[in-house]
Order: structure tokens, then sequence, then C-alpha cells
């Protein structure tokens, strides 16, 4: 899942939002091609591991 979100931030988006002015606006937004992954665990184990970070940069 965390791969499916760094490809759709990435992009461009439109939404529905408050601008400066506090009006309704249509936002846009350019993407960031610098969102990235944070591995810190789960499960009551961690995930940082060399095998983990291995396999999520395969992904």
């Amino acid at each position: 899942m965390a791969i499916n979100a760094l490809q759709s931030v990435a992009s461009p988006h439109n939404f529905l939002g408050i601008n400066q002015a506090g009006q309704v606006a249509i936002i846009r937004t350019r993407g960031n091609a610098y969102g990235h992954v944070v591995l810190r665990g789960g499960n009551g184990k961690p995930n940082y591991d060399s095998v983990s970070v291995a396999l999520a940069e395969r992904a």
C-alpha cells in the first residue's frame, strides 16, 4: 500500500478546499516527487532490518 501511495502523491491532483482568502475553491497540486516510505515496525517488531529494507526497495 505504501508504494501505491507514493505513486499517487507524485501525480497532480485537484480537490475542493479553502483558499488563502477563506473561500471555497478548487485546489490544484503539482504532485510531490520526494515522497518516501517510513519503516518503523509493526506487530511488536521492527521492519527496518536489512532484509525489510531490501524488500521495500524492490517494491
